[in-house]
C-alpha cells in the first residue's frame, strides 16, 4: 500500500446539521467505530452484532437499525487507500 505524504483519513462523510451537536448519523457512527475497535468478540463485530449493541443502549429493537448499520459499513465508513 502506497502512503502519500498529502493522504488523510476521513472517518465520516457526513456533515453536522445542528448547532454544536452530533446528528444522529454522526453518532451511530462512532458507536459502530467504537464497537469494531474495543470488543473481542467476534460475534459482536457483525453487522448484526453492532446493531443489537447500539439498539440495546438505545431502548430500540435491532432490526430498526440494522439497514442503516448496514449502509454506514458499506458506503459512509471510509478506508483509507
Amino acid at each position: 500500500m502506497k502512503v502519500k505524504s498529502d493522504t488523510k483519513l476521513s472517518i465520516f462523510d457526513t456533515f453536522k446539521t445542528k448547532d454544536n451537536s452530533l446528528t444522529g448519523e454522526a453518532m451511530r457512527q462512532r458507536s459502530i467505530i467504537r464497537i469494531l475497535s474495543s470488543n473481542a468478540n467476534p460475534a459482536e463485530r457483525t453487522r448484526t452484532g453492532i446493531s443489537k449493541i447500539i439498539a440495546k443502549g438505545q431502548g430500540n429493537i435491532w432490526k430498526n437499525i440494522y439497514s442503516g448499520i448496514f449502509r454506514d459499513l458499506d458506503e459512509i465508513l471510509l478506508p483509507m487507500e
